[in-house]
């Protein structure tokens, strides 16, 4: 029985990205005309609503129900910082797809290298960071900072580092904290749960999965010195784990 639901959900994915293939032909196309015009802001909108549209269908493809509580937390008029647990690489279309703000990843330089995603990340003016050059991840700093508070586009993190692959957290990195206080950005903490055990790619493929996203109360970053970095991620990482729900964390 296993195979055939295994089986049946590679089919579905498979068919689902295929169908994703001439609609990326067509965004490239469009994206050229925007880089011909030096639209730069325009590009990136339409590469959110695209990607975030795509997203949702490799999700609701696998058969993924998701539940998302709290975006009314989530300020319109600023540009804020999103903090968000790491369980599977489906975080990203997670976040993409349900969080309802258009915003720039801080990733590693690699996922620069994904055919497809790489395309989105850089018309999304996403952070590629490479890990071995301080003074790279410094200059792309200063631009998130430039982004946040001269555009109101807002930065997503995840602030563990890596995927946790399970339940359980990593701790979240203080280096992570960094845009938050150049930009004197407020943080948002997201809790996703689930979504390691969903398997939206590779594992656990087929079968009915479920997966929940809260949106958190903002954390006001001038509620904490620069001298108390780590007291704010460690207060930002328990408001996060609060968020987990046991049926769909454990």
């Amino acid at each position: 029985m296993r195979i055939i639901t295994n089986f049946l959900g590679w089919t579905r994915f498979v068919l689902v990205f295929a169908a994703m293939v001439p609609f990326t032909a067509v965004f490239l196309v469009i994206q050229v005309i925007f880089w011909m015009f030096r639209a730069r802001k325009i590009n990136r909108l339409f590469a959110y609503y695209t990607l975030s549209w795509i997203s949702r269908c490799l999700v609701k493809g696998q058969g993924v129900s998701v539940s998302v509580q709290g975006l009314e937390h989530i300020p319109r008029d600023r540009g804020v910082v999103f903090m968000v647990n790491h369980q599977e690489f489906s975080d990203i279309l997670l976040c993409y797809g349900y969080l309802q703000t258009p915003m720039a990843m801080v990733a590693k330089k690699e996922l620069g290298y994904i055919p497809g995603l790489s395309m989105y990340m850089r018309s999304l003016e996403c952070y590629l960071l490479d890990r071995k050059n301080p003074k790279q991840a410094l200059a792309l700093f200063e631009k998130a900072k430039k982004r946040i508070q001269e555009e109101q586009y807002s930065a997503l993190i995840y602030p563990e580092g890596t995927r946790s692959r399970g339940p359980k957290n990593r701790d979240f990195m203080v280096g992570a904290s960094r845009i938050a206080y150049l930009a004197q950005a407020s943080i948002i903490p997201v809790t996703i749960s689930g979504s390691w055990k969903a398997g939206i790619y590779i594992k656990q493929i087929g079968g009915k999965k479920h997966i929940d996203i809260v949106v958190h109360p903002l954390v006001a970053i001038e509620n904490y010195p620069s001298d108390k970095k780590q007291e704010l991620m460690a207060h930002v990482q328990q408001i996060v784990e609060s968020g987990f729900t046991d049926a769909n964390n454990i």
